[in-house]
């Protein structure tokens, strides 16, 4: 991946590599929505899987109470899914984008250091541009665990 201002290839800010190493914690297409690539890869999956799980508790529990959260980004994200949802429902929608940008702060709360600048990137799909967020961590695994354990904390209020 190439900085879109200076051309000039990202380098880990661990170990200066600019290939994939093992300090690649996310590479984000906030376009797609999606994480193709780094340790997050496999996992990004993970925290929709909680907020969804514990929006569906609320929701399928009779009179869903308003939740006292301070959060702006799961408020969103809660708001969005009571929007979306009806009685006999299986599945909670939740917001795509507000949810990676709750995914990229809590990364970053956690320890991962974000690339600041525009990327010019060949992630996404052939032929479309994708805005992408790249975060290195010296220990991906820690900082993701980390981070989705503080998910866990904010949900609980």
């Amino acid at each position: 991946m190439r900085d879109e201002n200076t051309g000039e290839e990202i380098r880990c800010p661990f170990c200066g590599s600019v290939d994939e190493c093992s300090h690649l914690l996310a590479v984000i297409d906030r376009t797609f929505n999606d994480c193709p690539g780094g340790y997050a890869s496999d996992r990004y999956h993970e925290f929709r899987t909680v907020i969804e799980n514990t929006f569906a508790e609320l929701l399928t529990s009779g009179e869903p109470k308003k939740p006292s959260w301070t959060d702006p980004e799961i408020t969103q994200l809660w708001h969005y899914a009571l929007e979306e949802w009806s009685l006999g429902d299986e599945e909670v929608s939740v917001d795509p984008y507000a949810l990676n940008r709750l995914i990229v702060e809590l990364l970053s709360e956690a320890g991962a250091v974000k690339y600041a600048g525009p990327i010019d990137d060949d992630w996404g799909v052939p032929g479309f541009a994708s805005a992408i967020t790249l975060l290195h961590a010296a220990n991906p695994q820690s900082v993701f665990e980390a981070a989705l354990s503080n998910l866990t904390v904010r949900l609980a209020g």
